[in-house]
């Protein structure tokens, strides 16, 4: 009797395991490209708190081999994998939220050590918008447990949104400012953020802006206003000509800060590159979540 019940055990030991490695297999392709070509990566290996993207689901929507096709086709057996293996995320939330009307889901990445820096950093800026009770705890409580958007989550503020990316604070504020008169002046249809294209093309897109708005002190105008912020800071991407992975793409204004977390971020897509060429890969993504 006992041998019969020893082989049973012997077949579901290797069916599990052959079950698991395939798992890895999608996990490491999966990882890969997200780390690749986005900065989904400086959350896992690295200092950046959150990372979001949306992504469509349905990948007969576009042909096999294209980007999205390839994406959708990663995405979706990589969150099966996690699915079947809860375990392997213990310092990592990283969850799909529910897709939209049109198919749209939304990925999103969580560092939990690296959300209780920023919050601790920035925790009266965090309560002045979400409440004044807001607690770290109770902010990865929402990430876990809930299905919001990001910019739901941070009631559309675009500050928060901007320290909760990673970008720094004061970085945050001129560039969120910047994009709220854009948007502002995109719903007046006043101005399109959208160059030659007509703004029923831009209502697609959520405009999370105050109803009524007024350009800063010392500034007649939005236009002047906006020309004045713009001069003060310049873009990751084009002033970084890298390859992929590239640093995460955001304002910043040139100072020490800005120098130091820039140099930050070039060090570790360092890391991120040679992860990526390394055979124990996802093993070593696996010990980071």
């Amino acid at each position: 009797m006992r041998k019969p019940l020893f082989v049973l055990f012997c077949v579901l030991l290797s069916f599990a395991f052959g079950n698991l490695q395939n798992d890895k297999k999608h996990l490491e392709v999966f990882f890969k490209h997200l780390c690749k070509n986005t900065s989904a990566g400086f959350v896992i290996f690295g200092s950046k708190p959150i990372f979001e993207m949306g992504y469509k689901s349905f990948e007969e929507d576009f042909p096999p081999g294209t980007y999205f096709h390839q994406m959708g086709t990663f995405i979706r057996n990589g969150m099966r994998a996690l699915e079947k293996n809860p375990s392997f995320c213990k310092k990592i939330i990283l969850k799909r939220l529910p897709s939209n009307k049109n198919g749209w889901h939304t990925l999103i990445i969580v560092n939990k050590r690296n959300l209780a820096k920023v919050f601790q950093e920035n925790a009266t800026i965090f309560k002045s918008i979400l409440g004044k009770t807001t607690t770290f705890s109770s902010l990865l409580k929402t990430f876990k447990n809930g299905d919001q958007p990001l910019e739901e989550i941070v009631k559309g503020n675009k500050l928060l949104l901007g320290i909760l990316f990673g970008y720094e604070v004061n970085n945050s504020k001129i560039v969120s400012r910047v994009e709220t008169i854009d948007e502002y002046l995109t719903k007046k249809n006043q101005y399109s953020i959208f160059p030659n294209k007509e703004y029923k093309t831009a209502q697609f897109f959520k405009l999370n802006v105050p109803k009524k708005l007024s350009p800063s002190s010392n500034f007649i105008s939005f236009e002047e206003e906006r020309t004045f912020l713009k001069k003060q800071y310049k873009i990751t991407i084009p002033e970084f000509r890298l390859k992929k992975p590239n640093i995460p793409w955001f304002g910043y204004i040139p100072n020490k800060t800005s120098k130091k977390l820039i140099f930050k971020y070039l060090l570790e897509r360092q890391k991120i590159i040679s992860l990526l060429t390394d055979d124990n890969f996802i093993d070593q993504v696996i010990q980071c979540l």
